[in-house]
């Protein structure tokens, strides 16, 4: 979290142009490459406001998302692409229409795939709450709970929470008893529900949702993002890698020797976004075609 905030909070999402949001998640399945038929949601304090704003992936048509009477900081979006998360308790669909506030805000926040659920951490543990603004309720009590994150079936969340002195990872279901799963934090489910990717001491790890079959698979990351397909990881080890879920077929994309952070996939899986000293870079998943994408103000990238 702290991170984030110095990087200005800034999200960074691959959403869809279209005329509408169904057309726009089958236009981006067709998508073949950086001019391809879908926008990027960011925010930026290029203004001296943190604010959201759309842009091509060829870095054209940089336009804000929101009036500028609406200086809401994007934090979070579906996994489909259609629903846009904000610091202060709004929601609003990815195109930015239909903002409405839904709650006070947290932090740590959580959609759901399909854009219906929120999950957040408030000073009391981690609340769960429509985004239609219903059925707000409390899943986990505790002050030390973080970084919650919905199963694709909307039924369980993971998160991790300090026990003693060590952080741990638990999964949750929406009614039911919690499961502990071990040591680790920042915990991602993978789209297809298989695995859960965490990070650890000594890198990033995946684990079975049961707590089975427990291995390192990027040594030395500190992020990661799951591809839409849920079969390889991106991640930051001091460079930008590309693995598979079994840690085996490591890729070293090239981002001229600066250290990344914040990377996440495009919903087509062909092409990545990357924060590179502060600014949005785009690049192949073949490590080919880097592309600088804005120049100015903080720019995070956040899956």
């Amino acid at each position: 979290m702290k991170l984030r905030e110095a990087l200005v909070g800034a999200v960074v999402v691959t959403l869809l142009a279209g005329s509408s949001l169904e057309a726009q998640t089958a236009s981006a399945a067709k998508s073949s490459g950086p001019g391809g038929s879908y926008w990027i949601v960011l925010g930026s304090d290029r203004d001296g406001m943190n604010r959201a704003y759309s842009i091509r992936p060829d870095g054209s048509r940089l336009t804000p998302l929101l009036p500028k009477s609406r200086s809401h900081a994007p934090q979070v979006v579906s996994g489909d692409g259609r629903v846009v998360a904000y610091n202060d308790g709004y929601v609003s669909r990815a195109d930015g229409t239909g903002l409405r506030r839904i709650g006070k805000g947290g932090w740590s926040m959580a959609l759901s795939r399909d854009g219906r659920m929120l999950a957040f951490t408030a000073p009391d543990g981690i609340w769960v709450v429509g985004t239609n603004g219903r059925g707000r309720r409390r899943v986990v009590s505790g002050r030390w709970t973080f970084e919650p994150d919905f199963s694709p079936d909307t039924t369980a969340i993971a998160y991790s929470s300090f026990v003693g002195d060590d952080e741990f990872l638990f999964v949750k279901p929406l009614h039911g008893k919690r499961r502990r799963l071990g040591l680790g934090k920042r915990p991602k489910w993978s789209p297809d529900g298989r695995w859960i990717a965490y990070a650890a001491s000594d890198g990033a790890y995946v684990v079975r949702p049961n707590g089975t079959q427990r291995r390192r698979v990027a040594q030395g990351a500190v992020e990661f993002s799951w591809s839409p397909n849920g079969k390889q990881l991106a991640f930051n080890a001091g460079y930008l890698g590309i693995v598979d879920a079994a840690g085996r077929h490591v890729r070293k994309l090239d981002t001229r020797g600066i250290e990344p952070s914040f990377v996440v996939w495009a919903l087509d899986g062909r092409r990545l976004f990357v924060t590179l000293m502060g600014q949005l870079w785009t690049v192949g998943r073949d490590g080919r075609g880097l592309r600088r994408l804005t120049s100015a103000g903080g720019n995070a990238a956040l899956g």
